[in-house]
């Protein structure tokens, strides 16, 4: 699915993430392309190298890309190799899909995890709605099915479980029976345990993770939803929304928000408001320069909720 000749890839990610050899280095080399390892991933560094090698794939997770993004010398890179940009592991704020639509021809987005390898691909692009809003339709050999909590197939346009069946699968978790059971089914579908809604044209639109559901005066509310509302605010890097205990909502939703500039408060209660029902609204902002990461360079989230239920 990569239209790339010649196929020259940095590899950054850690040897031990599906991202490193499933995403990258098989396909790579299985197509007779050029890996270029990085042991450790630096912003400037990881710049040099595509430089100096002449990188024509750029791949990662959207926190990545926005670190060497907002490095103060980044346009002093020539990077004009660069002919497909992918990035998975996490959904991509719109003004990043932006950004990173301007530095190459084509851009894709996929969706996958260790158990299943790829579940979704969104071959390389210039559709903006498609990339900032989907990862693309079931990739070939994939079998998906969104299932509400009652076990009926949730309807398109509605939020399901997504269950994946394919080859890729895994048989099960080593020496762990119990949890082996409770996400695979007997008929071989893998309960992911993420929720997702079918588009009408086909391509698949992750919400979030079931368990960071919550309840807030008694509706349900998707903190990826929340978050896509404030990355549209020009001046939010990036958002995570994380939910707390409250007395009188059941849960509250505090938002983590890394500004790109000025921003108030105010700001973005009232951003909010124009884009969202008011229970879906948090209750609390914090404005936060350097979210913390996982080592594959996802937002930690767990750490933020610690943080959320301190304050």
């Amino acid at each position: 699915i990569w239209p790339i000749t010649p196929l020259i890839v940095l590899n950054y990610f850690p040897i031990n993430h599906v991202g490193c050899i499933a995403d990258i280095s098989t396909p790579v080399l299985s197509a007779g392309g050029t890996l270029v390892f990085m042991e450790q991933f630096d912003p400037a560094g990881a710049l040099d190298l595509m430089q100096k090698e002449r990188v024509t794939m750029w791949g990662s997770v959207p926190s990545t890309f926005q670190m060497q993004l907002a490095l103060p010398d980044f346009d002093s890179y020539d990077l004009s190799s660069v002919q497909v940009i992918i990035w998975s592991g996490a959904a991509a704020p719109e003004t990043l899909v932006k950004q990173l639509m301007e530095l190459a021809p084509l851009c894709a987005t996929n969706y996958g995890m260790t158990e299943t390898m790829v579940i979704t691909a969104l071959k390389p692009v210039t559709d903006f709605d498609a990339l900032a809003n989907s990862v693309g339709p079931a990739f070939p050999g994939v079998e998906i099915k969104l299932l509400q909590a009652d076990g009926a197939e949730a309807p398109p346009g509605e939020p399901g479980e997504v269950w994946v069946r394919s080859e890729y699968n895994l048989i099960g978790y080593w020496r762990h029976p119990e949890a082996s059971a409770q996400s695979i089914t007997p008929d071989g579908f893998f309960k992911t345990g993420d929720l997702a809604v079918l588009r009408a044209d086909g391509n698949y639109r992750i919400v979030g993770r079931i368990k960071e559901m919550y309840k807030s005066g008694g509706y349900n509310v998707y903190p990826r939803e929340v978050e896509m509302a404030l990355e549209e605010h020009p001046q939010v890097a990036a958002a995570a929304v994380v939910s707390i205990p409250d007395p009188v909502w059941q849960e509250v939703g505090v938002a983590f928000i890394e500004p790109r500039g000025e921003l108030s408060l105010c700001d973005l209660e009232r951003h909010c408001r124009e884009r969202l029902a008011n229970y879906k609204i948090p209750k609390r902002f914090v404005i936060e320069p350097n979210m913390p990461l996982l080592p594959i360079g996802k937002i930690n989230k767990v750490a933020l909720k610690e943080r959320a239920s301190e304050e």
